[in-house]
């Protein structure tokens, strides 16, 4: 059993996101809050393992919760997943507070259910082998952000911007010397292959090779990385073997 914790002033929609959850059939113990206080206070009581969080709140930001929550040590990692209208708010979400997802009023009953499994396998899987998960840190806009070298699809550098494209948002982060930036992914499969791009093997779903410069596409994503053809010897070595 592990604990879920639904925050959302409005009683009609807290209803509905419950009844979702408990259709799925599960052994979860669901505590619901409509205020930022009341939900500080049952996370301080009970062991949170996961937090639907509704960005617009009646008398507070579910920002600001999510901010007082990363603070406390038990929740640094823990799933939260913004409840919004408000798409905008998202980038904001992934890059100050690290939230796993976001779901959209009103709610689908799949998007809920995937979530929820996501959850139960990444727990059961960690049951069997505990793994600890590199991470780099980048400044960006003055906010350090740590951002987990396995969630990263690949780098672009344009212009002295760097671009860094991870399976839940594009950021932007201050400029860093090429050099820098290959020692802080060394002993990963992010690799450089281009001297605009850093690519990460794991997320590569199929390469156009008809061109001097390969196209690399990814998993479930619209824009792609390239090859030089300094570097394709070595590119095309390390995806066979991979």
């Amino acid at each position: 059993m592990f604990n879920i914790l639904i925050i959302e002033d409005n009683i009609y929609q807290r209803e509905s996101l419950i009844a979702m959850i408990n259709e799925l059939g599960k052994e979860y113990k669901i505590y619901e809050a409509d205020s930022e206080l009341e939900a500080l206070e049952i996370a301080d009581q009970h062991k949170i393992d996961l937090f639907y969080v509704d960005i617009g709140l009646r008398n507070s930001s579910g920002f600001e919760f999510a901010k007082k929550i990363r603070d406390d040590y038990r929740y640094e990692i823990t799933w939260i997943v913004f409840i919004t209208t408000h798409l905008e708010y998202m980038t904001e979400a992934f890059k100050k507070v690290h939230c796993y997802d976001f779901i959209t009023k009103p709610y689908h009953k799949e998007e809920i259910k995937e979530t929820i499994l996501k959850l139960l396998k990444n727990r059961e899987e960690n049951n069997f082998k505990k793994t600890e998960r590199k991470f780099v840190v980048f400044k960006s806009d003055g906010i350090d952000m740590k951002i987990f070298t396995d969630e990263i699809m690949f780098i672009e550098i344009r212009f002295r911007i760097i671009t860094i494209h991870t399976i839940r948002a594009e950021i932007k982060v201050n400029n860093i010397p090429l050099s820098k930036m290959k020692e802080m992914f060394e002993g990963t499969n992010i690799k450089q292959f281009h001297r605009s791009f850093l690519i990460n093997l794991d997320y590569i779903s199929k390469v156009d090779k008809m061109k001097s410069i390969c196209e690399v596409y990814f998993k479930n994503y619209e824009k792609t990385a390239q090859v030089s053809r300094s570097f394709r010897k070595e590119f095309e070595n390390a995806f066979k073997n991979y």
